[in-house]
């Protein structure tokens, strides 16, 4: 997972990416709550079906008005492209995406499920090329496959060992 997170941290030191080292702070805190609750979550009782995704976002909402009330932050009325934007994030960024994870941290090992973390911004960074226009840099083209490789280890580890393997004489190692 360090491999994936090396990936992560060598993609948003990029120039090109206008956040600040306090905000990409505040994205490896994400991160890592993500992951400290998605592992809570294996050994807590959790309601089945849409239940669990309706609570987690339902939490994150409250928490986000609270922190928008605390920080008197104005809201203005969205432009139609990014009403359609959110839209689309409420849709399958959230309700899809929740959905399927909630599925897999239940059914896969929990790096498995968590696997995601890395994959999501090799995901936006490809899709910035494709739909924005984007170029990528040398951060970027150094970040992805590092992030891939780091993914395929956890996959590939998380995976049981082969059942046929284990079963046949002629393949014991000493």
């Amino acid at each position: 997972m360090f491999i994936g997170l090396a990936g992560v941290a060598v993609l948003v030191s990029d120039e090109g990416l206008s956040g600040s080292w306090g905000g990409v702070s505040l994205v490896f805190v994400a991160c890592v709550s993500w992951s400290f609750g998605s592992a809570l979550s294996r050994r807590v009782e959790m309601p089945d079906g849409p239940m669990t995704t309706t609570i987690e976002m339902g939490s994150a909402a409250v928490a986000f008005m609270l922190l928008s009330l605390a920080s008197r932050e104005t809201i203005d009325a969205p432009s139609l492209r990014s009403g359609l934007a959110v839209g689309y994030l409420v849709v399958f960024g959230s309700i899809v995406a929740f959905s399927a994870f909630t599925y897999l941290i239940g059914n896969v090992s929990g790096p498995l499920a968590m696997s995601y973390a890395y994959v999501n911004p090799a995901i936006a960074v490809l899709l910035g090329v494709v739909f924005s226009d984007e170029s990528v840099s040398t951060n970027m083209a150094v970040a992805l496959p590092v992030i891939l490789v780091g993914v395929a280890i956890v996959t590939n580890a998380s995976r049981p060992p082969d059942a046929t393997a284990q079963s046949d004489p002629s393949t014991v190692t000493s």
